[in-house]
């Protein structure tokens, strides 16, 4: 989600119910932008830690072994690497499981594009 997305669905809520107007923040919000394809992914995977700080300290530690955050440099990683670098042998299994499927078939990125914008056109047809 990004503010213009947000900002056209606040303009359907209003004309659905005016009153939600006293619940629309005065201020722009923050979203969650992730990156597009392997990077967005892989990020997500590391978010779901027990804190927001443990997962921004492992998911900068994963993102600086690599030269560029996509499927091919992840897959060069070793599993002690990234078990140093804070990720679980579960975590660690999976990516390497998404990382493949994302170097066979170039998979995550269709899915990403048409999950992005499954999401925006659930928002706007609400």
């Amino acid at each position: 989600m990004n503010q213009n997305i947000f900002q056209d669905g606040i303009k359907h809520l209003l004309t659905v119910e005016p009153e939600f107007k006293r619940f629309v923040p005065n201020h722009d919000i923050d979203f969650f932008l992730r990156p597009d394809g392997f990077a967005g992914i892989c990020a997500l995977i590391i978010e779901q830690q027990i804190s927001v700080a443990a997962a921004n300290s492992i998911k900068a530690k994963v993102f600086l072994l690599m030269n560029e955050v996509c499927a091919k440099d992840f897959l060069n990683l070793s599993d002690n690497d990234l078990r140093k670098a804070g990720l679980s042998r579960p975590k660690i299994n999976y990516l390497k499981g998404v990382a493949v499927k994302n170097c066979r078939e170039n998979l995550i990125l269709k899915i990403w594009r048409k999950w992005k914008m499954s999401k925006h056109k659930n928002i706007c047809a609400s």
